[in-house]
């Protein structure tokens, strides 16, 4: 079984295994932060995975909402496409009143 950063380069063909390690690392964190629950390898890594996959493809211009080139406009996602919130929404910790 391949672990998570060798799966990422294999689907992106980014190869910087370092930047990877970090990318995973912050984005780990931030998922237990989103979700208010200790990260779970079972249930999170592959949400994890499509976030660090949009992470890196904001790195380029793949993340790009609109490019113009003659007059040189550039315009980046910066908020998570709908089906990553939605996967974080489904991990989230819900707090019941009583």
């Amino acid at each position: 079984m391949a672990t998570i950063q060798e799966n990422i380069s294999t689907l992106t063909g980014f190869e910087d295994i370092a930047k990877v390690n970090v990318l995973v690392e912050l984005t780990k964190k931030e998922v237990e932060n989103y979700t208010k629950r200790i990260y779970d390898a079972l249930l999170m890594d592959n949400i994890l995975t499509e976030m660090v996959i949009f992470k890196i493809a904001k790195l380029g211009n793949e993340a790009t909402k609109s490019l113009t080139y003659n007059d040189t406009v550039q315009s980046f996602m910066v908020d998570y496409p709908i089906y990553i919130l939605r996967g974080l929404d489904e991990l989230k910790k819900r707090v019941r009143l009583v």
